[in-house]
Order: C-alpha cells, then structure tokens, then sequence
C-alpha cells in the first residue's frame, strides 16, 4: 500500500473517485500515506488532460499552433508557461510520461493538423479578412487537402494511457483504479463504448492488460469499495476479457509478439524523457530477456486458466 513518499493515482469514473478518494483519506484499504490536496480530481489523470486541453485551446484561438515547430516547443516543455494550477502534485509526471509512448505525444496525436497547416475550434469560421467569427463549440478540427473536416478526438481517446505510462516512468506512483460504473462488455471490441470518459476507461484498461508485467506491483484495483483482483483474472466480465486474450495470442502466432511488447520497451532516447533517475535504472537493469519471459508466463497462464474453464463448462453439459 502506498507510504508516504509516494505518489498516488486515482483512475476511473468521477464520482467514483471522488468516493475512494473519501475512503483513502480516512485511512481505509490499508493507505498510509497522505493526499494533501482536498480535491480528488487532483490525482486524476482527466484533470491533467483537461489542463492540456485548455492550454491547446487557448493557444488555437491565438493561432499560435500551426507549424511542426511551434507544436514541437510546445511539447517540449513550452506549456509549462502556461499551466495555471498549482494543485497538480503529478504534473513534472504527466509531462515526463506523455513522452513516454510515441502515439500519445501531442505531435504525433495533431500530426495530420501540423501537415494541413490549419486547426480551428468547432463553431468558429473565419469572414473575408481571416478574423474568427461564430460561436465556439468544444471540438478541435483541420481543414484536409480535400476540404473536409476532420475532427481531433485523439486527446480524449489516449488520455488515459497516459496514466500507465506514469507507472512506468515512475514506480513511486501507486493507482487505484476503481471499476464502478464502467462497462467492460465486449472489452476486445475497440468500436464499442467510444464516448468519453466510457471509451477512454476501457482503452486504459486494456493497455493495463497489455502493460501488466511491468505495473503490476503499483495497481491496486477496486470495486463497491473492495480491493478485488484485476478484472481479467475474476468477476462478470472474465469471458469478455478472454476474447481479447484471445485475440491478443492470435496476434503473437501470426508473428506480431515482438510489437506486442515492444510498446512497452523504451529505447535509449524514450529513457531520458523519464527525469527521475530510480525509475531509469530500474528499468534498464530489467532486460529484454526478462520482460519477454513474463510475457510469456502471463500468456501460459491465461491460456491455462481458459483451457479449464472450458473444460469445466462442457463437463457440465
């Protein structure tokens, strides 16, 4: 459970963090360390993709994002000169792990907009003399070579990846990620549930799945106020979770098990994006060998577990 000198990480619907949020500070499941901050969203990575948002925004209406380098500098730490709040405890974190993988990082999420040369706020056009008029609405777009809208969901959708890829970068952060209130039917189906926060919940669940062997000591899952095991391994949804185990091991005999884990390998550059030097070193010292080993094991056991189900479940006919 997390001490103090820790860092927490509450993922999962609002007010459902907002409770487990009531429940840590009160000492339950076993937490010991402190969460100073009096506002659970604090510690919710939502509110570090809203800041982003809110900045990227601001910076549209200004049409000071338009070319690669602005895009660059501003990634590169220029939107920390624009972050307002100082009750962001997990910030130097989010920026760090918002490097961390290559289609989360904001210049590869608004690559399509950098090429176009164009990014506009839904509701706003633009009158003869290139002033903005209209009411702003709340989604980001760029104008393609063709002329048609093409609308930027790519902040919301991987946001919550984000929050993995803290752990990664940082094994002092601890999560919690309380399951109440998300769907996980059909987990193995990437076009079901896309909404906010619904899709972006069950895209983060799925790349915990995919992530396991490395976060695995740092994430405590949660339910009607219990600490439960992860959601693949028990409770309703176990078959759903098979499917997309399943497809996953199809994926790795069809000769893709080296992409499979080498998102989540970092390369010598993607090292250095991870300030804190405790984390670095832990990872290099893992090696590659070992990370495919628990691959591996995890596969085996998943292929075991569902043999015997299965098994079981004819037995019973």
């Amino acid at each position: 459970m997390p001490l103090d000198g820790d860092k927490v990480l509450l993922i999962g619907l609002d007010g459902s963090c907002e409770q487990l949020f009531k429940e840590l500070n009160e000492g339950k499941h076993g937490f010991e360390g402190e969460l100073k901050e009096k506002d659970h969203r604090a510690y919710m990575v939502d509110t570090y993709n809203d800041e982003v948002k809110r900045i990227i925004y601001d910076k549209v209406r200004k049409d000071e994002l338009v070319t690669r380098e602005q895009w660059q500098q501003f990634a590169d730490g220029g939107i920390n000169d624009y972050v307002k709040s100082d009750n962001l405890p997990l910030w130097k974190e989010f920026m760090a792990a918002s490097k961390e993988n290559p289609k989360n990082q904001w210049t590869n999420s608004f690559s399509g907009a950098i090429q176009a040369g164009n990014i506009e706020i839904e509701g706003i056009q633009r009158d003869k003399s290139g002033n903005k008029i209209g009411t702003e609405g709340i989604e980001l777009y760029y104008i393609d070579k063709h002329g048609d809208r093409i609308f930027l969901k790519e902040l919301d959708e991987n946001g919550g990846k984000i929050g993995i890829d803290m752990l990664k970068c940082y094994p002092t952060i601890k999560a919690y990620i309380t399951l109440d209130g998300i769907q996980m039917k059909d987990i193995a189906n990437r076009r079901y549930l896309r909404m906010y926060p619904m899709g972006q919940l069950r895209k983060m669940l799925r790349y915990a799945y995919r992530s396991w062997p490395i976060i695995k000591d740092q994430v405590t899952f949660m339910s009607k106020s219990r600490i439960i095991p992860p959601p693949w391994h028990e409770g309703e949804f176990v078959k759903d979770w098979q499917v997309y185990i399943e497809n996953r091991e199809n994926k790795v005999s069809k000769g893709m098990e080296v992409s499979s884990f080498l998102a989540g390998i970092h390369t010598s550059e993607q090292k250095k994006m991870c300030t804190n030097g405790t984390q670095v070193l832990r990872k290099m010292t893992i090696g590659l060998a070992k990370r495919a080993d628990e691959l591996n094991e995890q596969k085996k056991r998943e292929s075991s577990r569902i043999k015997i189900q299965r098994a079981s479940t004819e037995s019973e006919r």
